[in-house]
């Protein structure tokens, strides 16, 4: 695999989904730049941002659902 190959050092989900063709809802690009609070203790664990509670854990999951098969539904097109 050549060097410009490879994928850019991006790990902000609403980064990366702009770098797609794909027609992104307002609601999902709002939810990806949430989202991304949940995954910043594997890459800045000083930074850690208070857990959220057991509800709003669960609406979180439930959305994040959402977009995986949404997100699934695209790429089998």
């Amino acid at each position: 695999m050549a060097m410009h190959d490879l994928p850019p050092r991006i790990h902000l989900l609403l980064r990366l989904a702009e770098r797609t063709d794909l027609a992104w809802s307002e609601e999902q690009r709002v939810f990806l730049a949430r989202f991304d609070r949940y995954q910043i203790e594997g890459r800045y664990p000083s930074l850690l941002p208070p857990a959220p509670d057991i509800e709003t854990a669960r609406q979180e999951l439930e959305q994040a659902k959402e977009v995986f098969e949404w997100l699934s539904h695209q790429l089998q097109r």
